[in-house]
């Protein structure tokens, strides 16, 4: 029985030895990839402001005539990316826990060009995962797993956009979702979860960094109507032609508390940034403008696209793209229309994003 026991405690110690090294490790693979990111990004936009580059051509990217035009902000379709910040994780732990959570995991093999390189294609729609870092925002998409980016730190994200907004003014409005996270992390306890002036802080640093004048507020929208949900079924979106070289926010908010912070800055949103995204299947709510609905073939979603809201749709979903999907998405008419991939290789070998057969990212929608 000693014997026996001596085994167990030895296997266990081992186990246990062995885990240990193996956080020990990630551990310091985390920071020095942190560490990294954080001179890369502060290189790159020092790069960017010191020698600044040639505007792109917008129309370009249109399938109309992008300044004259009689055509409203929610009349239009824009390309997007998901998670547009991401880098391929680190392989060799990811391969490992795809053993335990499968196809999960396998979808987060992928990784994204710069947000500079990304708007300079065409893409006028970027989702940006937050955090909070003790008093400070930063951008990760899993702390735990896929914690690599191409931009750290929220403030240098947002000024990279905002430079390339400066350099195009005349640009198509880029929406910029931003998904505000609880997060925990095994590596460092800093990350956590946000309190009520961290939230009111992220909608200060959006002003901040663009000025009030760059940003579609809901106030903007809203105009003297009693809520934003009135302003958009009854008179809907400002003209496109009004909105060139602007930017305009959306906010997933998962935690209850965290999307109560931001409601309370102003329950009129008169002095809020952002809208918050709503679901299709929630009861509409006074401030909501922006549908969030991955699948295209959510019940409901026409109807919501004809009382003026404003829907962003998934084209694909990591690994999951089938034709139906996408011409769902594209006779919907899911004004920002997300996908993960760029480019193929990915998926299939000739599977590259586009909404026209003319590569165009930007196209008038079917009415």
């Amino acid at each position: 029985m000693k014997k026996v026991i001596k085994i167990v405690s030895i296997v266990l110690l081992s186990v246990l030895g062995v885990v240990l090294i193996g956080y020990a490790a990630l551990a310091i693979v985390f920071y020095q990839d942190t560490k990294y990111e954080y001179k890369e990004q502060k290189e790159r936009l020092e790069k960017l402001l010191d020698d600044r580059y040639l505007p792109v051509d917008e129309v370009s990217f249109a399938n109309f005539d992008i300044y004259n035009n009689e055509l409203r902000l929610n009349e239009i379709q824009v390309l997007a990316t998901h998670n547009s910040y991401k880098r391929m994780p680190f392989m060799p732990f990811s391969k490992f826990l795809q053993f335990f959570g499968g196809q999960r995991v396998r979808n987060g093999h992928y990784g994204l060009p710069t947000l500079t390189e990304q708007l300079n294609r065409g893409i006028r729609g970027v989702e940006i995962d937050v955090v909070i870092y003790k008093k400070e925002l930063r951008v990760i998409h899993d702390p735990i797993a896929d914690w690599r980016t191409n931009g750290p730190d929220f403030k240098r994200t947002l000024q990279e956009i905002k430079l390339w907004s400066d350099i195009n003014p005349n640009h198509i409005p880029i929406n910029i979702m931003l998904q505000v996270r609880n997060s925990f992390c095994p590596y460092d306890h800093k990350i956590g979860k946000f309190k009520k002036e961290d939230i009111k802080m992220l909608d200060d640093t959006l002003g901040e960094i663009f000025g009030d004048d760059k940003i579609i507020k809901p106030a903007d929208v809203k105009g003297e109507y009693p809520s934003l949900r009135e302003a958009i079924e009854q008179n809907g979106w400002p003209k496109l032609s009004d909105c060139l070289g602007k930017v305009y926010f959306s906010l997933l908010i998962d935690d209850k508390p965290n999307e109560e912070y931001y409601i309370d800055i102003d329950p009129s949103f008169e002095k809020q940034r952002g809208f918050i995204f709503t679901r299709p299947d929630d009861e509409k709510k006074s401030y909501t403008a922006i549908i969030l609905a991955d699948s295209p073939f959510t019940d409901g979603l026409q109807e919501l696209i004809n009382q003026n809201y404003i829907l962003r749709t998934r084209i694909d979903e990591q690994f999951d793209y089938t034709k139906e999907r996408y011409d769902a998405a594209m006779t919907l008419g899911s004004q920002i229309l997300a996908t993960d991939h760029l480019e193929g290789n990915l998926l299939h070998k000739d599977y590259a994003v586009k909404l026209t057969s003319d590569n165009k990212t930007i196209i008038k929608r079917a009415i």
